[in-house]
């Protein structure tokens, strides 16, 4: 008995060489005719409880005329290794961290998997999993491809430090990546927004209270994971009324922008804030990012628009059927529209959004 498989990233109609799954070199002659019958039959299934694993069961000579029957697991590749996950930017305390786990390289065809909902049948046993060391909760997990997941997780709490985020396939097997608690943010941070203004970017926040808040450090980023540092304003130091802060980037970058507040005590201890984004540089109607969360059930499309108006929009399943349509009030430049993710299955949709001069579509996994 012999295997022979392929992955997905081989060419199309091609099989990898056999391997020998047992070594019999006995002789099966029971039956003086041609044709000997012996046991049951031989099947090849995939696991009912992750959707990934292979069992094949064969029979085989296991001694002079006598047959037996192997059992063989053909798992799949594991997950992306630690090396080839992209690190994780230091966080602070709060009941909802949203992280996105990004693997740079799938070395020996690894890659995250998850079965999905299973629609109409009876749901896997076994799912994509995470867990987080020194008493983090994760609040949910969601794949969005083998190289891609989207984690939020509550740190609320949690003393500062390096913890360890352990995600685990369906079929048991993981891979590590660490994480780094920062200190807990000393303000209350009511809001954090960027506007387009004549000289560029306008970052405006507004703290309700602030403990040994000595400065901000405003910074920018293209791509959501490389910040540089554009700026400081400094802090109240111990306020608890209302306070309004702002900083103008006269240097934005072409198209999207990211920002982030970080907030550093007296002691030199710092965290930051959320993200904001920020579309600069252009004036057409299209898509900024799409960010879906099938664990919190939320769905929410950023839209960079080069006007104020109202905008349509519809939300088809991979069947086409219509599962929300409406009207948004889109601002000029990033404006969200949110929808609700609790009547949707996992699976392929498409979104689609007009205004008055033209309409932009797209494919999103759920």
């Amino acid at each position: 008995m012999a295997i022979a498989g392929r992955y997905s990233s081989d060419a199309g109609g091609t099989l990898q060489g056999f391997q020998a799954a047992t070594n019999s070199s006995t002789n099966y002659n029971v039956q003086a005719v041609d044709g000997q019958r012996w046991g049951d039959y031989s099947q090849t299934v995939v696991d009912p409880n992750d959707n990934m694993t292979l069992w094949t069961f064969q029979e085989y000579c296991d001694a002079s005329n006598s047959w037996g029957m192997r059992v063989v697991q053909l798992i799949a590749p594991a997950p992306p290794p630690t090396a080839s996950l992209t690190a994780l930017p230091v966080v602070g305390n709060g009941p909802s961290v949203s992280l996105p786990i990004v693997a740079t390289s799938t070395p020996n065809n690894s890659g995250f998997f998850d079965p999905g909902a299973d629609a109409g049948g009876p749901g896997y046993l076994n799912r994509l999993s995470a867990s987080v060391t020194g008493g983090i909760v994760v609040n949910s997990i969601s794949f969005t491809d083998p190289s891609h997941l989207a984690l939020d997780l509550n740190t609320t709490g949690v003393p500062w430090g390096t913890y360890t985020i352990t995600f685990t396939n369906p079929d048991g097997q993981t891979t590590t990546l660490p994480i780094t608690i920062g200190s807990p943010l000393p303000i209350e941070l009511m809001t954090f927004a960027a506007h387009a203004v004549e000289k560029g970017c306008e970052l405006e926040w507004v703290t309700a209270t602030e403990i040994n808040n000595d400065f901000f450090t405003l910074e920018r980023s293209q791509d959501g994971k490389s910040f540089e540092e554009i700026g400081k304003v400094k802090g109240a130091g111990n306020s608890s009324q209302i306070l309004n802060y702002n900083f103008t980037d006269e240097h934005p970058n072409s198209g999207v922008s990211y920002y982030r507040l970080k907030q550093t005590d007296y002691d030199g201890q710092y965290a930051y804030s959320d993200l904001v984004p920020f579309m600069s540089g252009k004036t057409s109607f299209e898509f900024a990012n799409i960010v879906a969360n099938s664990k919190e059930q939320t769905l929410s499309v950023y839209l960079n628009n080069g006007r104020d108006e109202i905008v349509n929009y519809s939300l088809n399943d991979a069947l086409g059927k219509v599962v929300y349509s409406g009207s948004h009030p889109a601002q000029k430049g990033i404006s969200i529209l949110h929808l609700d993710g609790s009547i949707l299955q996992s699976g392929i949709y498409y979104i689609t959004v007009s205004n008055r001069q033209s309409s932009i579509s797209r494919k999103l996994y759920y």
